[in-house]
């Protein structure tokens, strides 16, 4: 509307160099509610289509509610337009895997030692590490040594290639949990046949030559 378009243009044109956002979107909540059914549409979209993935069936299905609806206003001339997006993403930049995920890169990267964290709260210890356990939410200091055998608990086969996998397909990804931990954590399974691997099957870790402190300084896991 006519309204809502004040209020935007207000704002971003000759607004402070530090919009009120929750007071703009409070003035939008407010002209929508009075002025509109836009929250209504939404519900009736959700519950009758759920989600609307943009190339997915259901997107399909959310542009012909949106088109119908449209017309219902008394919109003419509707037609679809075709929705592409051609885009190249470059990012670059410093990771920090905070003070656990170092302390676990850098036993990795130094010793071939894999750590873990326990939660004496909850009698549990995370593979990966981590700073904050997921059930009591307690601050997890300690480390203690796990594996490095392990069990795989499930397993996928990636068949097509994409720029950002590490290694050329097809190649498997198995949910490895260490001897000594309560979790598991997804790496690659390598040096057995894809129609041999299985639920159970107990593994051990291959550790890179020359080791860089990240992920994969494991190269893979392999059967025993």
């Amino acid at each position: 509307s006519l309204s809502l378009f004040s209020i935007l243009t207000s704002h971003l044109l000759f607004g402070q160099t530090k919009p009120a956002w929750p007071t703009i979107f409070n003035k939008i909540n407010i002209e929508v509610v009075a002025n509109s059914n836009a929250y209504q549409s939404l519900k009736t979209a959700t519950e009758t289509i759920g989600h609307r993935l943009t190339g997915s069936t259901n997107g399909q299905k959310a542009e012909e509610f949106a088109y119908n609806l449209l017309k219902s206003y008394g919109f003419k001339n509707l037609k679809y337009q075709p929705f592409e997006v051609d885009q190249h993403l470059t990012a670059r930049g410093n990771y920090w895997a905070g003070k656990a995920g170092s302390r676990f890169f850098v036993s990795i990267r130094d010793k071939k030692k894999l750590l873990g964290s326990p939660c004496k709260t909850c009698n549990k210890v995370f593979w990966p590490p981590r700073s904050i356990c997921t059930f009591c939410f307690g601050e997890l200091k300690e480390m203690v040594e796990i594996g490095p055998l392990g069990t795989v608990e499930t397993f996928t086969v990636v068949a097509y290639a994409e720029p950002i996998h590490p290694r050329p397909a097809p190649f498997i990804y198995a949910v490895i949990r260490l001897d000594g931990a309560d979790t598991g954590m997804a790496h690659f399974l390598d040096e057995v046949e894809i129609d041999q691997v299985r639920i159970g099957m107990r593994v051990k870790p291959v550790f890179a030559t020359e080791r860089k402190g990240n992920i994969l300084d494991i190269r893979y896991f392999k059967p025993l």
